[in-house]
């Protein structure tokens, strides 16, 4: 893997980090779909994303922001 190739996949995963940070999974999950349309790798993106969160727990955290009204 080169060098640029490790750089971007920092950028992109700090930058992931920081929309789930300040946003939350659910509203940094649907900012990636509308932002992301048609380029890149949206599964491998979101499986960075959620990685360590169980399927129940992905759930609860959207089930949690449509009762918000986040989503």
């Amino acid at each position: 893997m080169s060098t640029q190739m490790l750089v971007d996949e920092r950028l992109v995963r700090e930058g992931m980090e920081v929309l789930v940070v300040n946003l939350g999974y659910p509203k940094a999950t649907k900012f990636i779909m509308n932002i992301g349309r048609g380029k890149g790798d949206s599964v491998k993106e979101f499986r960075n994303m959620w990685k360590g969160k169980s399927v129940d727990e992905i759930c609860l955290e959207i089930e949690k922001a449509k009762k918000k009204g986040e989503i």
